[in-house]
């Protein structure tokens, strides 16, 4: 993907990422809460965590995204996981579904990823929301396969205000990455 954009003729520039989500369940709306991109994003988009290249299969979808209860922990950017995902039962609680677009407005130099996943009403207990993340699956050269967050929004940043989640509510979150050639 990031390949594309490299249409200049020098190969001089910088690749700007940028993004935000948009969460919604029954009353509460959050419209443009600001993502930090973190290590193994940048790691992904370079294609050097594997020396083979960029693993195009890394977004598995629906268990590309994860919300999770934590308010007072900010992004930094070795972070691999979110401090304390959702679960349901012990195990963590995956979107009911999700799905993966990629596209690139006719002669720009922008490329926008979106991800939009949803958590069926019952799906989440009633329980704070302070973070939401990105995750992407890696493969190491000796076939192990290694699940990192990659991108995250999050109440302790500021992105966003938590709210307790109506689990009689679907819970709803388009996120978006951007990718600009300058």
């Amino acid at each position: 993907m990031l390949n594309n954009l490299n249409n200049k003729e020098t190969n001089d520039g910088d690749i700007l990422v940028s993004g935000y989500a948009d969460i919604w369940n029954k009353n509460y709306k959050a419209k443009y809460a600001k993502n930090h991109i973190l290590q193994y994003g940048i790691l992904a988009m370079l294609g050097v965590y594997n020396p083979y290249g960029y693993n195009k299969s890394a977004f598995n979808t629906p268990d590309i995204m994860q919300v999770g209860t934590n308010t007072t922990t900010a992004s930094y950017f070795s972070m691999s996981a979110l401090v304390s995902p959702l679960a349901s039962s012990s195990s963590i609680t995956y979107p009911n579904s999700a799905t993966i677009s990629y596209s690139q407005p006719s002669g720009t130099t922008e490329w926008q990823v979106v991800v939009v996943a949803t958590w069926n009403a019952g799906a989440l207990p009633n329980d704070t929301i302070g973070e939401v993340g990105l995750y992407a699956n890696y493969l190491e050269v000796n076939g192990t396969n290694y699940y990192h967050v990659i991108t995250r929004i999050a109440v302790a940043d500021g992105s966003f205000s938590a709210f307790t989640n109506n689990n009689t509510y679907a819970l709803n979150i388009n996120y978006v990455i951007n990718f600009k050639y300058q």
